[in-house]
């Protein structure tokens, strides 16, 4: 834990717009061993020159002076953290708790066999099925629930999901914020799983993880936490308190609603992505709200974007490895909860993303458009209320020349 005390030492100490806490013993090491090596080769008073006169550091003054000078550093030291220690007393009274990890959790695709699907025989996903990756073999996912695939459906029919497919939230096996995953990485399922013919991960981040808090992260939370207290009125507050319940990506908008036209003083739209986070994150700020305010909570809209994208790579890579890497920096900068709200240069930032990657160093060709209804993305009306998101059915050719 000291090493904790101390890294929060050092971040409090960089930051100008605190008050600097005071250090009760100030004296060095070094200085304090010459001081006394010097006052040890005073004469004597009957003028005779002292026994301990002697600097070299092999002289038995000279080590106990130096051992000395060192204890006395050390117990110094640990002198100089007890405004460290009143903090953490401070923190402990106020209740203040060190969030534990978390495992992220991914979206999982799974495809249905033609001859399941002719034959009416239905194709069961078991709960904590592993799916293992096809680049680590230390990582897996593990489905966080039971479905089935049911229903007779001819191979050629428009698919439908429940049917053809599913999608099933898994568990990523490596506990933390989530690593630097591919898109399709996740496809070696156990041979003893009948009637499905694929499954592979599309990009969707239903949890992203987290490490587990530092005491500086701690801190910081608690700081938060006591200046907006239980309640909320800036628009800091409200994101503040969106988070708390999960959400990983907050929009306030004060004075109007998506939709409606018009200015409104009193109301203050509060965007949350994953949508699905929508009701917790409407509970906490209805507890939190002041009385003349009034709040509408909606979930973040997703544009579903695809296209043509020409990476310049490198000439040793393949289509395949091409690919992945456009896909890893889609997945990981790009797509939500990564990327800006209402991104009206969205072109350029997945450009940039993929020159992150090493083998692409450059994207002179990007043409975008809605997954939907195919308008191109430079006359679409982005709002600040819409994130974009790129779908599996980008195509990437690479550019060698």
């Amino acid at each position: 834990m000291y090493e904790q005390y101390f890294r929060l030492s050092e971040y409090l100490d960089q930051d100008a717009s605190l008050i600097q806490s005071r250090r009760l013993y100030s004296l060095d090491e070094n200085a304090l061993y010459s001081a006394i090596m010097d006052r040890l080769a005073q004469p004597l008073p009957n003028g005779e020159e002292s026994p301990f006169s002697s600097r070299s550091p092999t002289t038995a003054h000279a080590i106990l002076t130096g051992g000395m000078a060192y204890y006395q550093s050390v117990l110094a030291e640990e002198f100089n953290h007890v405004p460290d220690r009143t903090l953490i007393l401070l923190l402990r009274l106020m209740g203040t708790r060190m969030s534990i990890a978390e495992y992220p959790v991914i979206n999982q695709v799974f495809r249905r066999a033609p001859e399941s699907l002719l034959a009416g025989i239905p194709a069961i996903i078991p709960l904590n099925l592993e799916v293992r990756s096809q680049y680590d073999p230390t990582l897996s996912v593990y489905t966080s629930l039971a479905t089935s695939m049911e229903g007779t459906a001819g191979v050629d029919e428009v698919e439908r999901e429940g049917v053809h497919f599913v999608n099933v939230p898994c568990r990523v096996s490596r506990i933390g914020a989530l690593p630097n995953v591919r898109l399709r990485e996740f496809t070696l399922l156990p041979r003893s799983l009948p009637f499905v013919s694929e499954s592979f991960n599309d990009g969707r981040i239903v949890n992203p993880g987290r490490d587990a808090e530092t005491l500086v992260e701690a801190v910081l939370r608690a700081r938060e936490d006591f200046r907006t207290g239980l309640r909320c009125v800036t628009a800091r507050d409200y994101e503040f308190a969106a988070k708390l319940v999960g959400a990983q990506k907050v929009r306030v908008m004060v004075g109007f609603s998506p939709g409606a036209a018009g200015y409104f003083g009193s109301l203050t739209s509060v965007v949350v992505y994953p949508p699905d986070i929508t009701p917790s994150v409407d509970a906490i700020l209805a507890e939190r709200v002041l009385a003349n305010r009034q709040i509408f909570t909606l979930p973040a809209e997703i544009i579903p974007i695809d296209g043509v994208i020409k990476p310049r790579v490198v000439p040793n890579l393949s289509n395949l490895e091409v690919f992945n890497l456009v896909a890893t920096a889609i997945a990981t900068e790009v797509n939500p909860p990564y990327g800006n709200w209402g991104d009206s240069n969205f072109a350029q930032t997945v450009a940039i993303a993929c020159e992150r990657q090493v083998g692409i160093f450059g994207v002179p060709e990007i043409s975008l458009r809605h997954t939907i209804t195919g308008e191109p993305l430079e006359s679409l009306d982005i709002q600040p209320w819409q994130l974009l998101e790129i779908q599996s059915t980008l195509q990437v050719e690479p550019l060698r020349t």
